[in-house]
Formats: structure tokens, C-alpha cells, sequence
């Protein structure tokens, strides 16, 4: 008998052959060997002998269960599972062969399976998204251990305290992107990393699909009874012009709903994907993880209102409570905070709302109305146009209610983003973005948005990072759902050194926004900075999966492989950034590359393109280039640049590892004194 292969085999059937298609990549991005058969066509003698003998020499037999395989008697996957059934019995009983992963909600004790199947612990990736601890528990198996828990759990996957990979040589790849990315996110809010990791137009064509968009970051078998999703209202309005309207009471609802604690409310970025789609209430719950669903309709006429509601049980696709408000526009205001009431009383939460006015933060029409046109266009804001025309209708709003808080706000993230695309290269717009948020705080001291856009202004423009703690922290106690506050916090945290802390935080901000390919760019870089090199790696790729087009994501893709040990395959995933500026933005990482490979020649001229491109903009990566070089002079040279630039790069000397050559050398303890950062024994805290 040969001896067996170090492969993976996927038995499914036809029916789950997506969810096999994602755990199968996801499985190869981690380096393991998968035999996935993707033909619906499966038959033929010729054929047959091919499975059967890979079913003979595979090392792991994966059996994909679902409600499809139960309802079907027969399939050419059923003789698969028996082959594999009968290999089992020639086995110890502590060897590792068969491991059964459900895709959906099938009970294990009534699955229809050989016995053998029964006898081992089962995983449940719904829809086939896979956790990074699955394909650890995998790899761990095909290397001889035995001993490895399962990752069938409800656990989080990126456990902050599992210890960190370490022994890597001094010659780490610059994490330029990743400091670049967390820089453009902390400017832009939401929709931070547009400029960098997603095209201009991230259309519906381009979208995952919906199954695909679930969040392997803390995909759980058992949902939270008190979670939520508010699916976007729809407008149906004569003329269907009101879309911005509807979207906007969907978004209000979130934002009541999110203050409470004690109540999952999943954020609008995720809840969003599902717009204009087919998809049935159950699929997108299963998709985002909750175990209810807001769904509704706005037909708005002259002024009159016409809201039905539906809240929806994801389990049985039971309708609990139902309702339809004819009302005029002036009583928008309280018509949202008696739904979010109605939905937090029906869910059994402590409804935290707070009075109509606060809530929306005006009583006027005009303003709201304007409000909510800005709105629609920042969240699709990449081009200067798009810019100007929603601080436009932002500066119109607050002249038809100079006290509306929640506008004031926006518009401090709207100036930001601005300045952060390059949209206003002098950065008087950071100044007024400073205005526009302490103008929000001043009016309304407990609006979560408020803090937020406070606490950029301290970290970015201000590099006071513990005066941004103590505004975040001010911001989720506000709102304890805002996944923009807990990305915040998760960078700060970084930043500081506390990357167990940052690890939880990004994890809920995952958690609440799962189709949100930002918070997945967050996490890849938290996790590149912990060490942890092959989950970053799975993390990234997530945004490719939200977005195949997505800029920079194959750059940090080679950032982690290259930390893997992999510099020819991080070269060859590098070399698939196209385009011109991304290429560039990457420099910094070619030249590691090149260096790595014995390619000084290009390393040398990488660098000195970087250099006359970036010289501005980009000194701190340079220096990294340099330190990681052992030039400890030109590092500190090009350090001290990055200092009067006041690179945002510099937030991260404490934890990135580029700089390690640099640390013994007296100057790197004088730096961190002048921005007021000590590296002592306690953690690495400000």
C-alpha cells in the first residue's frame, strides 16, 4: 500500500458546492492541500477510479453535511462517505481521518451518516466560511498531532491570548501598507480605507455574494437570541426618488437600537449588502449572525407617510410583531422611536432611547431631510464632486438647524475624508473637521459620533492618544454597537502596545459589521502586527472576497507570506497590484522583497523610486527600509523627517517590527520621549 498523501479531501453535494468552493480556498490560502472535485457532472468509470483512489490516499476524509444531504437518499457523495467509513475501520481509534463539518443548522444526532461520523466531534462553518482555528486544526492534524482541539465552538477564532509565531529573521517585510491603511481609516470613518483597499465604485457586481459575506472572525454555531439586523427599507414611493429617505429611517432605527448593551444590532455597512437583493429573511440572518430581522417599506407622498414593519424570527421565518403608521412627515421622529421601543420590548431588551429630538438631533424637516441626502452620498464618497456636494448639503442642514449635533458630526468625517483622498492637499479641512466634532460634543455631550470624530482628530492630527482612549471609551459606552468606535479603539490599543486588548476589540467590531471589508483590513493588520502572519493572511483575503478589485489587499497579502518565510510568493502576489499607485504605495515592500531574494540591484532601485516619490508623505517607511537594511543612521535620519512631518506612521515605532535593528541605539529612547511614548516593562504603555 502507498503511503497516503498530505491532502484534504471535500465530499459534498451538488447542492453545497459554494460552501465547498470557500472552505476549499480558504483551506489553500493556509497552505494545505485540498482534492475538490467541481463538477456537477460526476459519473463516468474513468472518474469514479479517480475518487476512489484519492479517497484511498487522502489524509483527511471532510464530509460537508447539510440539510441537502439529508434530503437526499441517494448521491454519488453518499458512496463517498462509505469509502471513506470503510477506510476508518482499518484505523486506530486515535488516528485522525474523518472530520464532519456542517455548513448549516443540521442537528448531529439526526444526521443521516455512516456511524463513524457520529463517533467525532463536528465543526459548523455556516455557508462554508471558515474559521482560521479550522484550518489550524487541520494543518495541525496533517503534521501528526492529534491532540488538537476542535474548532467546532463558538469561541472567538483570533483567541487574543494564543501565543504569537516567533523566529522570524530580522529581515521583515515594512508593514507600509498596513501603517498607511490605518492611517486613511482613522481619517475617514466608515469608509476609511476606500482610498487604498477598495476601486471607486464598489458596485453591486462586484459584491460578494450574500452567502459569502458571513464573518469566519467569530462565526458561531449557537446566534444570540438579542441580535438583530435592520435590513434596508424600501422605497415606495410613486416616483421612487425617496430612497435616500428610507435609508435613512433604516439607518436611524440602527442607531437607537445600537444603545442598547444588551442587544447585538448588527452595523449598516453589513445590513446594507443585502439591498436590492432576492435573498430569503433566513439566509441573511444566517449570513450575519443574528436571530432576528427588521425588514419595512416607506412610501413618502407629499408629506405623508406610509412605514410598514415587520420584525422577523430567523429560526422559522415566523413573523413577531408587524405594524404600518400612516402619519405625516413631521412625525418621523417619534414613529422611529416607538419602533426601536417596540423591537427592544419584543426582543425582551432594556430599550435605551433617548427623546425624539436627541435622537435624530433636530426637529426640523428641512434639515433632516438634507442630512440624510449627504449621508446616502458619504457613504459612497470617493470623488471630489461627491465630497463638495455632501459638505454642501451637511453646511445647509446646519443653516436650517445650526443645533443639529449628529450633522455637525457627519461633517467632521466628511472633512476628514477629504483631506485624507488628497481631495484638499493643504489640510485646512482637518482644521474644520477639529470645529465641526467640538461643535457636536458641545450640543450634545452623549452622541456616540461625536467622541468618535473627537477622538481622530486627538490620535491623528493631535498624536494624543490617550485623550482618544478616554473620548472612545466615552463613545461605546454611548453606543456599545458602534463598530467604528471599536475600530478605533482596536488601532489605538495597537498603537499602545496592547495588542491582546486590540485583538478582543476588533473581533466585536467583526462580530457587528461582518460584510464590512474595512473592519477585515483592521484585522489584518492587527493581527500582522501580533505575529500572527497566516490569520492575517486569511483576514486580508477576506476583503478580496468582498471585493476581488479591492487595491492593496494583494500587497498585504505578500506582506504576510513574506513574514511566512515565503519571499518568492510574496513577490508573485505583490506583482499582481496593477495599478500604478498602489505599486507605488508598495515600494516599500518590493524592497524587503527584492533584498530577501539577492536581488540588490532592483531592491536599490525600489528604493530610490520610493524615496523621490514619497519623500513628503511617506518617511517613516522609508526609515523602516533603511532599519530593516542595519543603515541605523539614514533609519534615524529619515525618522526624525517622518517626526517633523508628523508622519502618522510614527504612532507605530512601539510595536512594528521593522524597527527592531534601531531600538538599542540610544536615539530610538530620545524619539519616543519627544512624542511622549515609553516602551517600559509594564507593556509598552503611553
Amino acid at each position: 500500500m502507498t503511503e497516503p498523501t498530505r491532502a484534504v479531501f471535500l465530499s459534498y453535494a451538488s447542492q453545497d458546492i459554494e460552501a465547498a468552493r470557500r472552505m476549499c480556498e480558504v483551506l489553500r490560502a493556509g497552505g494545505i492541500e485540498v482534492w475538490f472535485d467541481q463538477s456537477e457532472l460526476r459519473g463516468g468509470d474513468a472518474w469514479d477510479h479517480h475518487i476512489r483512489r484519492q479517497i484511498a490516499d487522502c489524509a483527511l476524509f471532510v464530509p460537508i453535511i447539510s440539510a441537502y444531504t439529508q434530503a437526499r437518499p441517494e448521491g454519488y457523495f453518499r458512496l463517498e462517505w462509505d469509502l471513506a467509513d470503510q477506510r476508518s475501520h482499518m484505523m486506530a481509534r486515535t488516528k485522525a481521518f474523518i472530520i464532519p463539518v456542517c455548513v448549516d443548522n443540521t442537528p448531529d444526532g439526526a444526521a443521516e451518516v455512516p456511524e463513524s461520523f457520529l463517533k467525532v466531534q463536528w465543526t459548523r462553518l455556516l455557508g462554508g466560511q471558515t474559521r482560521p482555528a479550522f484550518v489550524e486544526r487541520v494543518a495541525s492534524l496533517l503534521a501528526g498531532d492529534p491532540h488538537v482541539p476542535s474548532a467546532a465552538t463558538g469561541a472567538p477564532t483570533f483567541s487574543p491570548h494564543r501565543p504569537t509565531r516567533t523566529g522570524r529573521s530580522a529581515a521583515r517585510l515594512r508593514p507600509l501598507v498596513l501603517v498607511t491603511l490605518a492611517a486613511a481609516l482613522l481619517a475617514a470613518g466608515y469608509f476609511g480605507l476606500d482610498r487604498f483597499v477598495l476601486p471607486k465604485r464598489l458596485s453591486q457586481n462586484n459584491r460578494a455574494p450574500a452567502a459569502s459575506v458571513r464573518s469566519d472572525t467569530l462565526a458561531q454555531s449557537k446566534v444570540p437570541e438579542k441580535s438583530i439586523a435592520v435590513l434596508p427599507f424600501i422605497d415606495m414611493s410613486e416616483k421612487h426618488d425617496q430612497e435616500y429617505f428610507s435609508d435613512g429611517l433604516s439607518e436611524e432605527l440602527i442607531n437607537q437600537l445600537a444603545q442598547n448593551a444588551d442587544l447585538l444590532v448588527i452595523a449598516r455597512t453589513s445590513s446594507f449588502q443585502f439591498k436590492a437583493k432576492s435573498e430569503d429573511v433566513r439566509s441573511i440572518a444566517a449570513s450575519l449572525g443574528v436571530a432576528n430581522v427588521l425588514e419595512g417599506s416607506v412610501r413618502n407622498s407629499a408629506g405623508n407617510l406610509r412605514i410598514t414593519v415587520q420584525l422577523i424570527r430567523a429560526a422559522d421565518g415566523a413573523h413577531v410583531w408587524s405594524k404600518t403608521y400612516d402619519r405625516t412627515l413631521n412625525d418621523v421622529f417619534k414613529i422611529q422611536e416607538q419602533i426601536a421601543n417596540t423591537v427592544a420590548q419584543a426582543l425582551k431588551a432594556t430599550f435605551r432611547g433617548r427623546d425624539s429630538e436627541k435622537t435624530s438631533g433636530t426637529k426640523s424637516i428641512e434639515a433632516y431631510n438634507l442630512y440624510l441626502q449627504a449621508l446616502s452620498i458619504y457613504q459612497h464618497l470617493n470623488e471630489r464632486s461627491d465630497s463638495e456636494t455632501a459638505i454642501n448639503y451637511l453646511r445647509q442642514a446646519l443653516k436650517a438647524d445650526p443645533g443639529y449635533a449628529v450633522a455637525w458630526a457627519l461633517l467632521s468625517r466628511s472633512l476628514a475624508m477629504r483631506a485624507s483622498f488628497g481631495f484638499d492637499p493643504a489640510h485646512p479641512s482637518n482644521d474644520e473637521a477639529r470645529r465641526a466634532a467640538e461643535q457636536a460634543l458641545r450640543l450634545d455631550p452623549d452622541l456616540a459620533d461625536a467622541h468618535a470624530a473627537v477622538a481622530r482628530i486627538l490620535m491623528e492630527t493631535d498624536w494624543n492618544l490617550p485623550g482618544a482612549a478616554a473620548q472612545l471609551q466615552q463613545a461605546l459606552e454611548f453606543d456599545p454597537n458602534n463598530s467604528l468606535a471599536l475600530a478605533l479603539s482596536a488601532v489605538l490599543a495597537a498603537q499602545r502596545g496592547h495588542l491582546d486588548e486590540a485583538l478582543q476589540l476588533i473581533n466585536k467590531a467583526v462580530r457587528i459589521d461582518p460584510a464590512n471589508p474595512f473592519r477585515y483590513g483592521d484585522l489584518g493588520a492587527i493581527l500582522y502586527y501580533a505575529g500572527r502572519y497566516q490569520e492575517a493572511l486569511i483576514a486580508i483575503r477576506h476583503v478580496l472576497d468582498l471585493n476581488p478589485k479591492a487595491r492593496l489587499a494583494h500587497c498585504m497579502n505578500g506582506s504576510a507570506l513574506f513574514s511566512m518565510g515565503n519571499a518568492a510568493g510574496a513577490l508573485k502576489e505583490m506583482d499582481r497590484e496593477t495599478d500604478a499607485e498602489s505599486r507605488m504605495l508598495c515600494m516599500g515592500a518590493f524592497v524587503a522583497v527584492y533584498d530577501a531574494l539577492g536581488r540588490k540591484p532592483e531592491a536599490d532601485a525600489a528604493l530610490a523610486s520610493f524615496e523621490k516619490a514619497h519623500a513628503t508623505d511617506q518617511a517613516y517607511s522609508i526609515a523602516c527600509d533603511y532599519a530593516i537594511r542595519g543603515d541605523v543612521n539614514k533609519a534615524f535620519s529619515w525618522l526624525d523627517r517622518a517626526y517633523r512631518q508628523h508622519d502618522f506612521g510614527m504612532l507605530y515605532i512601539m510595536i512594528d517590527p521593522d524597527l527592531q535593528n534601531v531600538r538599542a541605539d540610544p536615539r530610538y529612547k530620545v524619539l519616543l520621549k519627544k512624542m511622549t511614548l515609553s516602551d517600559d516593562a509594564s507593556g509598552m504603555n503611553l
